[in-house]
């Protein structure tokens, strides 16, 4: 169907054929291997066409290949004079207000607009201006991310990102010489702090207007060595990778996992790396006197021999809540090998499901993209798993226009980033219908599974509904029964 012809010139020849593409004229020449420079295209936000950086010649006009879709009889040029110049023009506006900081920017060497004018931009620049234009860092609070915002070329990923993805308030004002980009109310907002996966911008930024903090000036990217891990803070187990210099963390970034986690980690796994280094104990301290006294390993090691020979004394090891698994299990073996069973957890759950169903889930991720029902039962998805939750406000940007059905009993939601409908606050009641004890048509499930039902009908989609059990239930008095009589209805009805 298609035709590549190379000459002096790179041209894309399409057959006219009566075909419908939805695909751009960018995503084909991506998919085809063809290198076209943008900064404000990302895949997973929508097209906002601004940065005029990935223009091409379409026919006998120069066109935006990010905007324009594919049609019959097109030809493409990618690579030939008029496009060229025209690239150039592009960075040369770009650069005219730009402070040309790049020694000294803590984006260096991961820059695109860096890298960019490098290959396609002119050997020279046409304005001499002595001022070049200034703007105020709209966040100088938060401890997360840093600003430079007058290197800000205005590609608007952060700004789609927040409405799109994330919820936090960015976004563009004023027009022309005077735009900016910020959160409207410089003097109370804190971007750090205003969302979980607000980090994720930092990616997103092309230029070195949005950077890490805790990572600025700290190592150069060819210092670097990366190592694909597992994200352990995360209960996804989202694909990260790890940034090591002189054997110590200095960053985590995220790994592309269209299955787990696509592009996006939330702040906790971006920033904790620091709990690695800072504020930890590396030596025994015994408490004397409302003073800490430091031992060595070896002293502390012999010290508890000694207290494990008398066998009047009985010893206890008590587990903090944020001791991780293999340190728990390490510990617990050694006391079992010498004789000492009495383990004591600190954790308000005083029981640990052994059952792949208690973890697991039961449909992959990209289900959540494509259903029309959803029921969270005491569950605050936002915070709980927030990249779980990008799959759901997905699907609703693009069905928002239709009936998507989205349902919370327990919690009063009013903090997600979509629109959900409250059924009622008593969980007694469901636990009262699980256990066969009242009819469907007499309880809160009346509402969900009548509206289940009708959309089922008139659009002949027979997609079940999913149900989103919230950590808080695990923190009820009858968390065992509630669980096990979900598990018995669902393998019964559903």
């Amino acid at each position: 169907m298609f035709k590549l012809k190379v000459d002096d010139i790179d041209c894309i020849y399409q057959k006219k054929e009566k075909n419908t593409y939805t695909e751009t004229v960018f995503q084909y020449c991506y998919n085809k291997g063809i290198t076209i420079p943008c900064f404000c295209y990302h895949e997973k936000l929508s097209i906002a066409g601004n940065c005029r950086m990935c223009i091409v010649q379409i026919n006998n006009g120069l066109g935006v290949s990010c905007a324009v879709n594919l049609i019959d009889g097109m030809f493409i040029y990618t690579d030939n004079k008029r496009v060229r110049e025209a690239r150039e023009s592009v960075l040369e506006f770009l650069l005219i207000n730009h402070p040309l900081d790049c020694p000294i920017c803590d984006q260096g060497s991961e820059c695109d607009l860096q890298d960019i004018s490098l290959i396609f931009g002119s050997d020279r620049g046409r304005f001499y201006e002595n001022k070049k234009r200034a703007v105020d860092n709209f966040n100088q609070k938060g401890p997360l991310i840093k600003t430079v915002m007058t290197r800000c070329i205005h590609c608007t990923r952060c700004v789609r990102f927040s409405n799109e993805i994330s919820n936090f308030m960015l976004g563009v004002i004023s027009r022309g010489l005077k735009m900016e980009i910020g959160t409207y109310i410089n003097e109370n907002e804190n971007l750090s702090l205003l969302d979980i996966l607000s980090g994720n911008i930092i990616d997103l930024c092309p230029v070195g207007a949005l950077t890490s903090m805790p990572y600025a000036f700290k190592v150069r990217n060819w210092e670097i060595v990366y190592y694909s891990n597992v994200d352990f803070l995360d209960s996804l187990a989202s694909s990260i990778r790890l940034h090591i210099y002189s054997n110590k963390i200095i960053r985590i970034l995220p790994l592309l996992d269209e299955s787990l986690n696509e592009e996006w980690i939330t702040n906790k796994t971006r920033f904790s790396y620091d709990s690695l280094l800072l504020n930890r104990i590396n030596y025994p301290k015994v408490k004397y006197f409302n003073k800490f006294i430091v031992f060595s390993w070896d002293f502390l090691m012999s010290y508890i021999l000694k207290w494990i020979k008398r066998k009047n004394n009985i010893i206890f090891s008590v587990l903090g809540p944020f001791v991780d698994l293999i340190t728990s299990l390490s510990l617990k073996n050694f006391f079992n090998i010498i004789g000492i069973s009495s383990i004591i957890t600190y954790f308000k759950i005083k029981w640990i499901y052994d059952f792949k169903f208690f973890f697991l889930l039961n449909n992959s991720l990209e289900i959540l993209e494509v259903l029309f029902f959803y029921l969270f039962i005491s569950c605050d998805l936002r915070l709980e798993s927030p990249l779980l939750n990008v799959r759901i406000k997905k699907n609703y940007n693009i069905n928002k226009n239709n009936e998507l059905f989205l349902y919370s009993y327990g919690l009063s939601l009013n903090n997600m980033n979509y629109p959900i409908k409250n059924l009622g606050n008593n969980i007694n009641k469901i636990l009262i219908f699980l256990k066969g004890k009242t009819r469907i048509f007499s309880n809160f499930f009346f509402k969900f599974f009548i509206s289940f039902a009708y959309i089922c009908f008139n659009k002949q989609i027979y997609n079940k509904p999913l149900f989103f059990l919230g950590q808080s239930i695990l923190l009820r008095e009858d968390s065992i029964s509630f669980l096990y009589s979900f598990i018995f209805f669902f393998n019964k009805y559903y």
